[in-house]
């Protein structure tokens, strides 16, 4: 089960990380997000 709390830790952790593109960066908050409406709306 994820947890609101892993969620704001991985992006915490992958925040300061150097040398990622920008699109390395979207596809990441993306990726997050869809994990976050899952969770939310438990689908």
């Amino acid at each position: 089960m994820i947890t609101d709390n892993l969620i704001i830790n991985i992006a915490s952790l992958s925040a300061p990380v150097k040398g990622k593109s920008s699109l390395d960066k979207l596809a990441f908050w993306l990726y997050i997000q869809n994990i976050v409406i899952k969770h939310c709306f438990e689908l």
